[in-house]
């Protein structure tokens, strides 16, 4: 099946989340790439900053309210799912290699 109505959008959106740990010193995080969707109107970023043992993970999503057209649906979709997967915020603790 597939949809053909432009889908409305209640409003604009405007997020910007932070998180900031402390790692264990024997432990690490496992690398994550950082991530990044967008679609015509809106836009995600995760990504993660680790200086010394201190990881600082920054999720940003802004979403203008524009309509979103059938054919900007596979990319509202990649974002959406983006979004919502717990993977952009979790964090994977690792031994730390022995030096």
């Amino acid at each position: 099946s597939s949809c053909r109505a432009v889908l409305f959008p209640p409003h604009p959106v405007e997020l910007h989340l932070s998180w900031i740990l402390d790692l264990p010193a024997d432990m690490d995080a496992a690398p994550v790439p950082a991530l990044g969707a967008d679609c015509p109107g809106a836009r995600l970023t995760a990504r993660r900053d680790l200086v010394g043992r201190r990881l600082t993970i920054r999720y940003d999503l802004s979403w203008a309210g524009d309509p979103v057209l059938p054919a900007d649906y596979p990319a509202f979709r990649a974002l959406v799912n983006a979004a919502l997967d717990p993977k952009t915020t979790e964090v994977l603790l690792v031994p730390r290699a022995k030096d």
